[in-house]
């Protein structure tokens, strides 16, 4: 019973607020005609970047080796399609490009049409060293690097 008595007491005792003696509320000061920013004509500008990639060859000959062997003891017993026979490659390129376009307005909506173009030189090549692994029946293979002059 008490905390009924309580909050009778507080709302007894708070102020009443009163919309009129605060003028700041919304309605209260007078409204001109709306105002848009503009947003139609014509538009131009450019852009730079640049691109960093980095890619790993080394497992991309084994589907192709790997289906070759499919029933040959050689893939059974030494397994040459997991053997990484390409390497990995870095490159890193400038991009630059440039966009061109229109908007027009009604009111708060706006439709425009924008045409775009982008250019950039990057490409990855593997890195191929020629690798010849001589295998016996029951052994394990041997790797040897070949001179670039039997290529």
């Amino acid at each position: 019973m008490r905390w009924v008595v309580g909050v009778a007491l507080l709302l007894a005792l708070a102020p009443r607020a009163f919309a009129g003696d605060y003028d700041i509320l919304r309605g209260s000061q007078p409204v001109g005609p709306a105002t848009f920013t503009r947003w139609s004509g014509f538009y131009v500008g450019g852009s730079y970047g640049w691109s960093d990639g980095n890619a790993d060859f080394s497992n991309s000959t084994s589907g192709p080796v790997a289906f070759s062997l499919r029933f040959t003891t050689l893939e059974t017993v030494n397994n040459p399609s997991s053997w990484p026979v390409l390497g990995t490659a870095d490159h890193g390129s400038a991009a630059f490009g440039g966009f061109a376009g229109f908007n027009t307005q009604w009111q708060d909506l706006i439709l425009g049409l924008e045409a775009n173009v982008e250019h950039t030189s990057f490409s990855l090549h593997a890195t191929n060293n020629p690798i010849t692994r001589v295998v016996s029946a029951g052994a394990t293979p041997t790797p040897s690097l070949l001179p670039a002059a039997a290529q």
